[in-house]
């Protein structure tokens, strides 16, 4: 039985490399052609139907659309590989092999594991299977862990003693602090003996194959579609052209922001809106868009993002149109990742008292607005089939890779798009290399590498076509004081962003902006951000780093810096709250570098927000300081992630998430090798920094 599952597993591995191979080697194709009736004459029920599906399905395609097939299912395989084996050689990055590859003090170096808990208490038994651990004084106070974590549990581990030695649970992290850490495991448990024995417990990070599953039907799903929607995702067909409706904008609203919307309620197929960093795609378009389809019309809307917190964000525009709204929306998602005042919106609570189909049809026919991340509703897209939605907006598209939107979108009558591709894309571990396309076919459809979105390449060829009624630019933010703008201003968006006006901004306005006054009695640093908006600090580099990802002498010039902004703020009667002050780092060691150091000088670290620039994107601190973290010259192209335009779009989230104040620090010499950050250096250096 062994041998047979050896076989078995190395089978599988031979068809998962097939798949990885298609792009560069077509004659894998024949992985395809082995799927036929034919080939399996001894299947039977929905073998059989899934078998004849596919089959009828891609003995269909053309030519152009077996190469976007297999083009993707390649990427998508490969993708899937590398989360689990991880890069090899490339810094320890070992991916799901990181939990028998890497050894504990590995893992404790890189803040990757949480040791030595112990069960508190327990409910393994129930339908909602909690498991609650006290830490211990040998557990890591500073492991990078976040509520909403996926997680692999596991007993600790004898000297020598293999992880998978062990049973191991898949759970996902509800609680932690300084003293709990609680999880919910994936499926109740009827042994609870091995939770009651004693022993000290792990935690460590994991993923879930159900994304890329996703994406794998989400592309035979788009090829089965009639033929227009697939000629409009192609390109190859233009959005029609809207009637002419008036519209009447709202208050509240530029000029700009008025014919925009109107072109948004107006199109019939599809249109794409394009906001660089806080001009209010989520908080004023889409609000007002919602606003305008729920009063007007009768339409039903589905509401989509690709994070939580982006979902987040959307359930708190509506909830401003109107105190009532909360009757006309239900949110898709679980109540671990979802922000607690939005728990009642779940659909999880808004149908715990129906025990009936009648009454759970008429609650969902009853609620015209639906709000998911993409993956909530690909968990549930039985929902297409019980009520028709009008139209879908999918905000923060430009970070979905385009076969997780594919097979969606053509399912709505309209939909739109709204993102910023100058802004950071979907993570993708694969190489830009790996990832580009050969096919002439593709490359005239606008396809040139897959890790671009189908934001971008939607919009890029509107732009090449001149369809000019599909999409639009905001160029009024409201977000930046015009200084921290000026940078991002000139190399990401030529000089096409302007200052909102200032009764319409949501932010601080720019002309009573924090101006600090201070006493004559204070430190060269607190002299230095209150006379500047921009700073740069030069760094040294830390060769005590034992990972090369953290650098104590950022770490504790933060802490000075966040101690001065503190007292600034005190001796100028201003609140220091959580908005207050965010810290962005490329990793997440220095994350939790940067914590030690807080609290060992007592700070407290809970009224920082202290994350990577992936997790940064949509939100926004009146200061922002940057640990660039750079100890050696091989980091550097691992902190810049070019666009095919030359924008740098890391640094670009990293410098517009500021409002008020921005403090960069980094290596001077190993920064001044590359051009743009060269330029920004010198660009604050125009400003009369003081060196040192």
């Amino acid at each position: 039985q062994q041998y047979e599952a050896l076989q078995l597993r190395n089978q599988l591995i031979a068809i998962e490399n097939a798949l990885i191979s298609l792009r560069n080697q077509p004659q894998n194709v024949a992985i395809f052609d082995q799927l036929r009736q034919n080939k399996f004459p001894h299947l039977r029920g929905f073998m059989l139907r899934d078998i004849q599906t596919f089959e009828k399905v891609y003995q269909s395609m053309n030519s152009l659309e077996k190469d976007y097939f297999m083009a993707f299912t390649s990427f998508i395989a490969r993708e899937h590989q590398l989360a689990k084996t991880g890069v090899q050689g490339i810094e320890n990055v070992n991916g799901l092999a990181n939990l028998w590859l890497n050894d504990n003090k590995e893992k404790e170096d890189q803040f990757d594991l949480i040791s030595h808990l112990k069960v508190e208490e327990h409910e393994i038994h129930s339908d909602d299977p909690i498991v609650t651990f006290k830490k211990t004084k040998l557990t890591n106070p500073l492991a990078n862990f976040r509520k909403g974590d996926i997680a692999v549990l596991y007993p600790a581990l004898a000297n020598g003693q293999a992880v998978l030695s062990n049973q191991i649970f898949k759970c996902t992290i509800t609680a932690i602090n300084n003293e709990i850490v609680a999880v919910r495991l994936r499926s109740k448990q009827f042994n609870n003996a091995v939770f009651n024995q004693g022993i000290s417990w792990n935690l460590e990070h994991d993923m879930m194959d159900i994304g890329y599953i996703t994406m794998y039907r989400s592309l035979f799903q788009f090829v089965q579609f009639e033929h227009r929607k697939k000629q409009l995702l192609f390109t190859l067909e233009p959005p029609q052209q809207p009637d002419n409706q008036f519209f009447k904008p709202k208050k509240g609203l530029t000029e700009e922001q008025g014919d925009i919307l109107e072109q948004m309620i107006n199109a019939k197929d599809y249109f794409l809106l394009w906001g660089p960093p806080g001009t209010g795609k989520t908080s004023i378009m889409l609000r007002h868009f919602v606003a305008h389809l729920l009063n007007e019309t009768d339409e039903n809307l589905l509401l989509l993002a690709y994070t939580n917190r982006a979902v987040d964000e959307i359930c708190d525009a509506i909830e401003k149109i109107d105190p009532f709204i909360k009757k006309e929306y239900i949110r898709i998602g679980s109540r671990f990742s979802t922000q607690e005042r939005f728990h009642e919106q779940l659909l999880d609570q808004k149908i715990k008292k129906i025990d009936n189909r009648k009454d759970l049809k008429e609650t969902i026919q009853n609620h015209r607005i639906y709000v998911a991340t993409i993956a909530s509703l690909a968990s549930k897209m039985d929902l297409l089939k019980l009520k028709k939605f009008h139209r879908v907006i999918i905000d923060e598209a430009s970070q979905i890779l385009e076969p997780m939107l594919v097979g969606l979108l053509p399912h709505f009558e309209r939909f739109i798009l709204i993102g910023d591709h100058k802004q950071l894309p979907a993570v993708v571990v694969q190489s830009p290399e790996e990832s580009k396309i050969d096919s002439e076919q593709l490359h005239s459809i606008g396809l040139t590498n897959m890790r671009d979105s189908l934001f971008e390449r939607l919009f890029k060829k509107c732009i090449e076509n001149q369809w000019h009624w599909g999409y639009a630019q905001l160029s009024h933010q409201g977000r930046m004081h015009h200084d921290i703008m000026n940078f991002p201003n000139k190399y990401f968006y030529d000089s096409g962003l302007k200052i909102l006006p200032e009764q319409l901004s949501a932010s601080i306005s720019q002309t009573q902006a924090i101006d600090f006054q201070l006493p004559a009695n204070i430190s060269f640093l607190e002299k230095l951000i209150c006379s500047q908006r921009n700073i740069f600090l030069p760094t040294e580099i830390d060769y005590n780093s034992r990972t090369g990802k953290t650098n104590a002498f950022e770490a504790n010039l933060i802490s000075d810096i966040v101690y001065s902004f503190q007292r600034i703020f005190e001796l100028n009667n201003q609140s220091f709250e959580k908005k207050s002050i965010g810290i962005i780092t490329p990793y997440r060691a220095q994350i939790a570098q940067i914590r030690q150091v807080l609290v060992e000088k007592g700070i407290d670290s809970e009224l920082l927000t202290i994350d990577t620039v992936e997790r940064y994107q949509g939100g926004a601190r009146d200061v922002i300081l940057i640990s660039l973290c750079l100890n050696n010259h091989s980091q550097l192209s691992s902190l810049i992630s070019l666009s095919e335009d030359g924008v740098d779009r890391k640094l670009n989230v990293a410098l517009t998430r500021a409002r008020q104040h921005l403090v960069v620090l980094g290596n001077e010499e190993i920064l001044m090798l590359n051009e743009i950050y060269k330029s920004l250096i010198e660009s604050f250096n125009s400003s009369e920094i003081v060196r040192g």
